[in-house]
């Protein structure tokens, strides 16, 4: 398949005066106060890793180039922001969770917010994505935390109230009731709970006549 950036030039290649937007796709809200769920890979205490991932629906075909999301990490001397590194995954919203999209580990954006969640420090994540086109529909976005020992936690959101087609997933051997990859169970299966993640998907929606051209490069690429 071509690269994001491929079809943004094939579209000003075609259109020429074809505009994308930028535009927070996707949003799911803020912390709710309620939960933290494990996902990270810390190459020490969690041998297999973990991940949670929640959905976010696309009426329209887009270009998605980054995910923000609020989690909650072991930060001190021993374990600074630096010494982490954000991996994301992106799954289509079939029995499969078919894998769209996955990251190796790379630096990201964090503000701490000056919260604890446990003793663990609240933060803002954001992961830059290499442009991802996505058709219109469902699709679930995760992010871990990579590190030597350093824990991480994705924060709930929606105080029980689930936004978009689906709550939570969660994919983690380690953890009792969490499934090794490729499986994934609700957060409800997992932790006998209902929840959706604090997350946001970021990217580009291609004005109508953008939309169209998007829609036949998508179509030829997945013909190949």
């Amino acid at each position: 398949m071509r690269s994001g950036r491929a079809v943004v030039w094939l579209m000003l290649m075609v259109g020429g005066s074809v505009s994308v937007r930028a535009d927070l796709l996707w949003d799911n809200g803020p912390f709710d106060g309620q939960h933290a769920i494990s996902s990270e890979l810390d190459h020490f205490l969690v041998t297999h890793g973990s991940f949670a991932a929640d959905d976010a629906m696309f009426s329209e075909g887009g270009i998605v180039d980054g995910i923000g999301w609020m989690g909650a990490s072991l930060i001190d001397q021993n374990h600074p922001f630096s010494s982490y590194q954000a991996q994301a995954v992106v799954l289509a919203a079939d029995p499969d969770f078919t894998v769209v999209y996955a990251s190796e580990p790379a630096p990201f954006d964090v503000v701490s917010t000056g919260g604890l969640y446990y003793g663990y420090r609240i933060y803002a994540g954001e992961l830059s994505l290499p442009d991802l086109p996505l058709a219109p529909g469902t699709y679930f976005f995760g992010v871990r935390l990579t590190s030597l020992s350093g824990r991480n936690f994705q924060l709930s959101a929606g105080n029980g109230i689930v936004a978009g087609d689906s709550m939570g997933l969660f994919q983690g051997q380690d953890f009792w009731g969490g499934p090794p990859a490729p499986d994934w169970v609700t957060i409800q299966q997992f932790a006998g709970f209902t929840s959706d993640y604090s997350f946001q998907v970021y990217g580009r929606v291609p004005e109508p006549a953008a939309a169209a051209l998007l829609g036949l490069v998508l179509l030829s690429a997945r013909r190949r």
